[in-house]
This record gives C-alpha cells, sequence and structure tokens, in this order.
C-alpha cells in the first residue's frame, strides 16, 4: 500500500473517530461561542485574543484516545496494517490531526475576520498570533501523541491538564513570593538561568503563552520542540513495531 493511500486512509479513519467523540465535537463548537460571548460583552479583540489563546487545546483535546487505546482496541489488527503499516499509519496520523486542526483554525479565523472590522484584511498582530497559536497546536498534538503512546483514553490530556494546573500554582506561588519571574514573563525578556529554566517548563507543558504579547517572539522555538517531540514518537512506534514480531 502506497504511502499516499495510507495519507488518505488515515485522514478517513482520524476524521470519523472525530466526529464520533462528543468531547472533540462540543470543543470545537464551545470555543467559537466562547469567542461571540467575549466579543459582545469585551471588544472584538478581546474575542479574538482569546480564540488564538484557546485554539491550540483543541488540537491536544484531539489527541485523546487516538494511539494507545486505538492500539489495544484491535483495529490495527487489519491485513492493511501488516509489514510496517503500523508505523506508517501512526505517522500519518499526527500530519493528519494537525493538518485537521490548523484547518478549522483557519476556517473560525476567517469567518471572526469576516465579521469584525475592517473585512478580510487581517492587522499583523491578528496574523502573528494565528501562526504562534497554530505552532502551538501542532506541538501539543506532537506532545500529545507522544503521551499516547503510554496512556490510554484520555489520560494523555488529563495528564498535560494537571501539569498546566501545577504550573499556574507555581506561578501564584512565585508571585506571592516577590520573586521576578512574572516579571520577566510581562517583559518578554528571560534573564538568569534559574528564570529561564522556569520559562522552559512553562512553555512545554503550556505553549499558549507564547501565542501572543510579549512572549510571541519565543513561539518559534515550537518548531524544533514539535519535530524532536514526533521524531521520539517515531522511535517508541518502531519499537513497538519490533516487539510484536
Amino acid at each position: 500500500m502506497s504511502d499516499r493511500a495510507f495519507g488518505r486512509l488515515a485522514l478517513r479513519l482520524t476524521v470519523l473517530k472525530l466526529l464520533r467523540s462528543p468531547v472533540i465535537l462540543g470543543t470545537s463548537l464551545l470555543l467559537p461561542a466562547l469567542v461571540a460571548f467575549i466579543w459582545a460583552q469585551e471588544s472584538y479583540r478581546a474575542g479574538l485574543k482569546t480564540f488564538l489563546f484557546l485554539l491550540p487545546h483543541v488540537f491536544l483535546v484531539a489527541t485523546q484516545n487516538m494511539f494507545r487505546g486505538e492500539a489495544a482496541g484491535g483495529t490495527l489488527e487489519n491485513v492493511l496494517f501488516i509489514r510496517g503499516g503500523f508505523k506508517r499509519y501512526f505517522l500519518w496520523k499526527n500530519a493528519v490531526l494537525s493538518a485537521l486542526g490548523a484547518g478549522y483554525g483557519l476556517i473560525v479565523f476567517v469567518l471572526i475576520r469576516a465579521i469584525g472590522p475592517g473585512g478580510f484584511a487581517a492587522a499583523t498582530w491578528e496574523l502573528c498570533g494565528l501562526a504562534a497559536s497554530l505552532l502551538a497546536g501542532v506541538y501539543y498534538v506532537a506532545l500529545g501523541g507522544l503521551l499516547g503512546h503510554f496512556l490510554a483514553g484520555g489520560a494523555n490530556v488529563l495528564a498535560l491538564f494537571i501539569a498546566q494546573a501545577a504550573a499556574f500554582i507555581g506561578l501564584l506561588q512565585d508571585a506571592a513570593g516577590g520573586h521576578s519571574f512574572l516579571d520577566s514573563l510581562a517583559s518578554g525578556t528571560i534573564s538568569g538561568a534559574g528564570n529561564r529554566l522556569k520559562f522552559l517548563a512553562l512553555a512545554g507543558v503550556f505553549p499558549n503563552a507564547l501565542v501572543s504579547g510579549p512572549l510571541l517572539h519565543y513561539a518559534i522555538g515550537l518548531v524544533p520542540a514539535a519535530a524532536f517531540l514526533s521524531l521520539l514518537q517515531a522511535l517508541f512506534i518502531r519499537r513497538a513495531e519490533l516487539k510484536g514480531r
């Protein structure tokens, strides 16, 4: 079976699985509704910033039960997945999830822009924020996919939510202690080894922080990070295939 045929198969199976998930459907519908509410209550700018900030989580939620759960469920026992097909299918799945998430984000963004002031003429900060938001989403696919090889069901997503909650608590404790990390985040200049390590940990579990504001220029770092996680995932897929032989 050719790589192209595997790509089409991964697209069809992934779309069907996403459409059957009430959590994923609910998330994809709730985000535009929340944006519309904030837009009506506050402003267009606040609504769009909310969309760009939360869009990466749509990618993350889409990774639930997409890897280990599917492998354990017997779906991959089909003859189509013999002779390395397992690896090719899962590698395609990452690309498919990223493409579907990006397509969703672009469609909603275009709709917001069409209704918003100025029509389709997006400002520079909007386009930069969209690019950073999509990069954060692709990073989530790579990270969630990697965790999904070890955690079944939605446990990979839950683990990241717990890590994000812990990071938020850490920020509150830092602020209460009068330390300088929050000031560094607000200024966009991360100085000092301790603050840089904290920043890497924060960005690693919560890349949404890089979507807008003074930290936007750090979003380009998500490209090598996502590539590294995807490489790790490919290595784990290969090892799993060898063990099954």
